[in-house]
Order: C-alpha cells, then structure tokens, then sequence
C-alpha cells in the first residue's frame, strides 16, 4: 500500500503558518517532514492514513482527500466537511461505494480494503506503547496480534479450576454431612416399637371415632340457656302468686236470689256467665229503648197541648185561611209580577249589588242605534289610523317646502355675482312670484294639517267613547254574573233588551224588584206559618180529648220507670266489665302457669342435653389427645424414613461428586498454561513475537537488551500475567518489567513492537511513520539506529518511510529523500525541499 497523494484544506492544526491548503505527492519512498515546533508535523503524520478525517480538526469548508496504490488498484478516499453526506470512498474510478457518506460506512470500506482500523493506526503512529501499557491491555493486544485467541481457552481453564475447588468442598461438606445424618437414624428395635404404637393407637382412635357424635352446641352455651331459664322460673313464679286471682261477687243471681260468691274452674265458665250477663243486658236495653220511645211519645204530646193552648180544631183552620189570603194580597201587589225567585237568596243577592249596579247604569248611555258596537269601534280605528298617516305626509310635505323656501331665501340674500372675464351679471336665488307661491303652498299645508289634527282629536274621542262604553258593559254584566239567584230578573231584561235601549230605565226597574222581593219575603214568611198551622191542626186531630194534665202524668210516670231501668242497666254493665277483667286476669294466669310449665320442660331438657354435651366433649377430647399422639409418632416415623432418604441421597452425592471431581481434575491437567495446552500455544507464540523483537533490538543496542517472555500468575486463577521482565547487560540484570527501562530502552522496545506488530498485521506492506524517533539516544545509538531503519526499509516490506527528524544526520543518511518544509524558522533545511508540496 502506497499513498501516492494527500490534500488537506482547512485543516485547523497548520494554524501557525496559516496553511489553508495543502498537497503533498510523494514519489520517492522516503519521505521527510520538517519544520519548526508546533508547525503540525505530527498533525501531518496523524493524516496519513485512509481513515476519515475528524470534523473537529477542519473548518467548515474543509476536506480531506487522499490517494492510494494498492496491489494495483488506485483508490481515492474524501472527506469534505461542507457536504451533508461528506464521506466517499472510490476504487478504481468507478462508482460510489459510500453512497451514504457516513463515517462508520467509511471506516468499515478501509478495513475491509486496507486492514486499517483507528487502533492499528495508532499502532504504527507509536501512540500505541508497549512498555506503557497495563497488562490487560497488552493481553488486547497478543490477543488481536495472535492468530489464534487463547483467552478462551484460558477462562475454560479457570471454570474448571473453579469448579473442581467448588466440587472438592461440596465432597468434603457431603462426607460430614454424612456423618451427621448417619447419627439421627434410629435402630431397628427402636422402630418396630413405634410401628406397634402407631398401630394401637390406630385401632383406639377408630373405636373413639365410632362413638362420636357432633356438638350441635356448646356446653358453656347450654348452660347459659339453663340459668336463663332457671332464672324465668323464679321470676314466672314470683309474678303468678302476686296476681291472685278471685271471681267478683254475682249481685243477682240467675234466679234473683241475693249476690253469692262464684268460683270458676276456667275461663269456659267465666265465659259463659259473661255471655249470661250480657243476654240479661240486651233485654234491659230493649225495655228501655220501649220506655224511651213511648216517653218521646208522650213528650211531643206535651208539647203539642201547650202549643195549641185553648184553641181548638175551628179555631186552628180560621188561622189557616187568614194566612193564605194575606200571602195572596202580598203577591197580588208586586209590579214586575216575575216568577222563579228564591225570596231569602234573591234578597241577599238584590241588596249585594243594588247599589252598585245602579251607578254603573246611570253612568251608561243608551245604544239603541249601535252606536257603540265593536263594528263602528273598528271602522273608528281604522279612520284614526288612516287620518294620523295623512297627517304624517302632510308633515313631511310642509317640511320640504319650509326648506325649499328657506333655500330660496338664502340664496337671495347673497345678491348677484359679476364675470371676472366677461363682466357678465348672475343673479342667484328665485323671483318673488316663485317665493309668494311657495307661501301660499305652505299656508295651504298648515291650514289642511290643522283641519286633518281636529279630525284626528275626534276620532280619538270617538275611540275612547266607545271603549268605555264597552268596559262599562263588561262591568255589568259581570255584576249579573255575579248575583244568579236574580237570573228571572236577567232574563226578563235580555228580553226586553232594556240594558242596551233604555239602561236608565233599567234603574227604576231595578227598584220595582226590589219591593217585589220584600214582597215575597213577606208572602214566604206567611207560608211557613200555614205549614206550622196545618202540622198543628193534624197533630191536634190526632190526640182527640187529650188533656194536657193527663198527659203530663203519664210524663212523669215514664221518668221514674226510664230512671229505674237506666239505674239496673248500669248495675249490670258495671258487673259485666268486672267479670271480664276478671276473665282477662284469669287468662293471663292460666297462660302464665303454661309457660312456666313449659319452661319446666325446657329446663329439664336443656339438663339432659348439657349432660349429653359433655360426654360428645369429652369423646371429642379424647380423640383429638389420641390424634395428637399419633401424630407425633407419624411424624417421627415420616421424618426416621426421610432421614433415610437423605443419607441414600448424601450416598449417592457423594459417588457423583467424586466421579466430578477426578474428571475435573484430568481436565485441568490437560489444559494446564504451566505444561498443557495452553503454554504450547499463547506462550509459543509470545516467544517467537519477542525473539524478533529482540532481533531487531541487537541491531541498535550496543550491548546485550533482551525482552523475556511473560509468565504466569495465580492470583485469579491460573494464566499469563503479561508482565515481561528485561534483562540488561551481560550479567543479566533482570527488571521485572520492560516499562522499568530507561527513555532509550523504551523507544527501541516500543519501535521493535511497532514493527513486529505490524508484521502480525500484515500491515508492514503500507508506510513506516516515525516522529522523531532516536531522539533520546547517545550518538552509537542514534547511528544504529539509523542503520537499522535503512535496513527495514531495504529488508522488510515496508512501502514508504515518513520521518520527521530535527537531526540532520539522521535524515542524511539516506538517498533519493524528498524534503517536506512545513515551516523553516529555526531549522536546518537541504537546499532542495518541497517539489512535491503545495501550500497557500
């Protein structure tokens, strides 16, 4: 691999000579880089590679391009940072292989063509140390360098390791263990004699179980229940004697014999005397109700006779015909002569509303010739509304003539005006003819629209007449409404339609029903007193010779036998309410020892349960002592056969583990990194890596420098501790590790790396880049040295050598050298540099 081109274009790192673009084409293969510190000599170095640029080391704008030859390709790889897609990678001239222009596109395409990646190209700049680096690091570094990776192979050694350690414990835990479980199994006799238990115990719990029988309820429950009952006993009894019941003394007997003392059996006798006193009382009432009547009888008698005092018969009928020929005369005198009245209603109704229907009627005038009809209401609307928009157009035309004359009359005002070039005269405004007829127009209008503003007055007045003529009809009726008991009265002026025609005649009308009414009051009040009359008269004719001493007589017999009947009666009521209280207290008691001897009974019962409870408790108890028993010793019998159990298993363990244990063992010795596998591999091979790193070391240092291969450690298992001890001298000083080393020793044990490693990568085909390499040696040193770069560089397959030196005598060893100047301020230059190179 060959660069044959590189142009950098806003690269920030040439700041100090302010270099925005520059192209470098080499054509010899050794190439040297000069210029003063800080000019961007290792920047330029750090370019040199076909991996992407970073947008952080160029402006905006900037780019990266560079050329390559390559088993006989040509490749050409950008990087231009003012694109969105700023990555491309070409072979050949041909398409686009980084058609999205990403970085990681872009690194993936220069692996797969060069084997470059960012951790091999700082491999070959040296920023990548050996003697610097940790050991884990150096192991990422054998271990890519290596072809194949002995890293598993070790961890497969560890795990074994680990797990034979693991296996060898568990064994040793399981033999002790064993022990341990060994000890808890009991003897055989030991476990016969809980068999025998365990099968007595069995045959006990059957017969218990056979004898049980469930607890329907607690003993303590029972027990309350008992003493609950005890209690209403004690209670039941005390109440029973305090009631202490007697039957009352019977009055009358059956047979009217003197009041005897009665006893009863139970509540059918009591019942039956009661329903005795009851009988007796039913026949008393019905005499006394006969009594009663026959004395109401007697009383109206009474009463008649002293209504009718000494008249008689001829006497009452003369009455009678006198009343009848005076209610005659009464409505023989009444002027309106209307039937139907209700006299006492019609009158009250008449006084209610006479007044005020009188003042309503002499505030209404006659309408005999509709004039005040709801027709000629409408038509006088219609007449107000068509005379009210006259006189609005009326308005509105006086207006326009009262400003066509104002108009005229300011124009007049202003006189006439003179041509300023013709000197010809304008009058403005109109002649007197026009301004007198618009005069008379105007007189005209206000005359038509006073004439139109009287109409409008009167048919208002017109409007409201009527109107009122209305509300004042509306009123009346509504009074007549309101009085209906005067409805003949209504219907006799509907009629005569007097209310339209003649309301004031209504008036006097109106006054003649009123004495027509206190006329029939009167002949109605004559009437009642014929009816009084006549019911004397028939009264009368029914008593015959009755006389009023006699039949108050009998009055007062009927009293005192009403008083004696009234005064038994109560007697019996009074025995008959003893007798059923006495019936209820007896009932109580009865149903009172009932309970008692039901609670009796209950006791009794609740004795024989409480007894039966607590031997179904006991049984109970007992079965569950003897299932706990049996319990245990199951239990001791499941856990003797478990325990058995895990000594069989332990057993097998520890078989199984041992077995483990010999086969991890033979594993590891197999793949042991002291004598097995492993060292015949990753340790061949880190001999043979620094056997050529010390070749190349022999031919630079002046006397003997060895870098030892690396051993192993045991820390964490076994394996390679990546620590490589330096023997110096010819004693064979021994340093434990090659960073211990002095400044020289490291650069040429870090340049032997470099040039190894890469010869692993099979990148030593590519360009050698060396930045300031030898600068810590002594003058032999630096003189081997440069021989030995002449030497890789005609031996190895190294295509080009970039080199930055401040010697002179360094780079002026070799020949066919093309001089790169960054910037000559404070350096030795050759006469011929930068043929190659542009800069702007």
């Amino acid at each position: 691999m060959r660069y044959t081109a590189l142009i950098l274009k806003g690269y920030k790192r040439f700041g100090l000579n302010q270099i925005q673009s520059f192209t470098i084409q080499p054509t010899e293969a050794v190439q040297l880089i000069l210029g003063t510190n800080g000019s961007g000599k290792s920047s330029l170095l750090h370019e040199l590679t076909p991996l992407p640029g970073s947008p952080a080391d160029y402006s905006k704008d900037g780019s990266k391009e560079i050329h390559i030859l390559d088993q006989g390709h040509h490749y050409v790889l950008k990087s231009d940072f003012s694109l969105k897609q700023p990555h491309s990678f070409r072979k050949d001239g041909g398409k686009e292989l980084n058609p999205g222009g990403t970085a990681t596109v872009q690194k993936e395409l220069v692996r797969q063509a060069f084997g470059v990646t960012p951790e091999t190209h700082a491999l070959a700049l040296g920023a990548e140390r050996f003697t610097s680096m940790g050991p884990t690091r150096r192991r990422e570094w054998f271990t890519m360098l290596s072809d194949v990776n002995y890293d598993y192979a070790i961890t497969v050694y560890n795990r074994l390791k680990e797990e034979w350690r693991n296996v060898s414990g568990a064994l040793k835990l399981d033999r002790r263990q064993l022990v341990l479980e060994q000890a808890k199994v009991i003897t055989q006799e030991e476990q016969a004699r809980l068999d025998a238990e365990v099968r007595d115990l069995h045959k006990e719990l059957t017969r218990l179980i056979e004898l049980r029988a469930p607890l329907e309820r607690s003993v303590g429950e029972i027990d309350a229940g008992r003493r609950e009952r005890e209690r209403e006993l004690h209670a039941m009894s005390r109440q029973l004697l305090a009631m202490r019941v007697q039957a009352p003394v019977d009055p009358v007997g059956a047979d009217g014999t003197p009041p005897k003392k009665l006893t009863f059996e139970g509540t059918d006798g009591v019942d039956r005397h009661i329903e005795a006193i009851r009988s007796s009382i039913t026949g008393q009432e019905a005499v006394l109700t006969r009594c009663v009547t026959e004395h109401e009888k007697i009383r109206e008698t009474v009463e008649i006779l002293r209504r009718r005092g000494t008249d008689d018969l001829n006497t009452l009928r003369s009455r009678i015909r006198r009343a009848q020929e005076q209610r005659q005369q009464l409505l023989k005198a009444r002027r309106l002569g209307l039937e139907g009245f209700d006299a006492a209603a019609a009158m009250q109704s008449f006084q209610s509303i006479a007044e005020t229907l009188s003042e309503k009627l002499a505030e209404m005038p006659a309408n005999e010739e509709g004039l005040f009809s709801s027709i000629r209401l409408k038509d006088r609307r219609e007449q107000l509304l068509k005379l009210k928009e006259a006189g609005t157009r009326g308005n509105r035309q006086l207006a326009q003539l009262q400003a066509r004359k104002q108009h005229a009359e300011q124009h007049r005002a202003h006189g006439s005006v003179t041509c300023p070039k013709c000197r010809h005269v304008f009058t403005q405004g109109v002649g007197a003819e026009t301004l007198q007829q618009l005069e008379k127009e105007i007189a005209a209008s206000v005359e038509t629209l006073a004439s139109l503003e009287k109409e409008v007055t009167k048919a208002e007045q017109s409007v409201a007449t009527i109107q009122a003529y209305g509300d004042l009809y509306r009123e009346i009726i509504q009074i007549t409404r309101m009085a209906s008991a005067l409805e003949p009265f209504w219907d006799h002026l509907a009629q005569t339609n007097a209310l339209k025609v003649a309301p004031a005649k209504v008036i006097g009308m109106l006054a003649l029903l009123g004495e027509d009414l206190r006329l029939e009051v009167k002949a109605a009040e004559q009437d009642a007193e014929i009816g009084k009359v006549k019911e004397l008269l028939v009264q009368s004719e029914r008593l015959g010779d009755a006389t009023l001493g006699e039949t108050s007589q009998k009055l007062r017999e009927s009293e005192r036998t009403i008083e004696a009947l009234t005064r038994a009666l109560a007697a019996a009521r009074r025995c008959l309410g003893e007798f059923v209280q006495y019936r209820r207290k007896l009932a109580d008691a009865i149903a009172l020892s009932a309970r008692i001897d039901a609670a009796c009974r209950e006791f009794e019962n609740l004795t024989h349960e409480q007894v039966e409870m607590l031997w179904r408790a006991s049984i109970h108890a007992c079965i569950r002592h003897v299932q706990s028993t049996l319990s245990r010793k199951e239990e001791i019998l499941a856990n003797l056969n478990q325990q058995k159990a895990i000594v069989a298993n332990l057993e097998q363990t520890i078989l199984r583990r041992s077995l483990e244990e010999e086969a991890l063992a033979a594993a590891m010795r197999e793949l042991s990194p002291t004598d097995g596998l492993i060292a015949q591999g990753l340790l061949g091979f880190i001999r043979i890596f620094t056997r050529q790193m010390n070749q190349l070391i022999s031919r630079v240092w002046v006397y003997p420098l060895e870098v030892v291969p690396c051993g192993t450690t045991t820390e964490k298992g076994a394996g390679l501790d990546y620590r490589f001890p330096l023997r110096v001298g010819s004693e064979g000083d021994i340093k434990e590790d090659v960073s211990d080393g002095s400044d020289g020793m490291l650069e040429i044990i870090d340049l032997a790396f470099r040039v190894v490693g890469l010869k692993c990568l099979h990148l030593d085909d590519g360009p050698l880049l060396l930045d300031e390499w030898g600068a810590t040696f002594d003058a032999g040193h630096r003189s081997n040295a440069i021989n030995t770069i002449r030497h890789i560089m005609e031996t190895w397959p190294f295509s080009q050598l970039f080199l930055i030196s401040h010697y002179a005598a360094t780079y002026g060893a070799f020949s066919n050298v093309q001089t790169c100047v960054l910037d000559a301020r404070n350096i030795a230059v050759p006469k011929v540099y930068n043929t190659h190179v542009t800069m702007t």
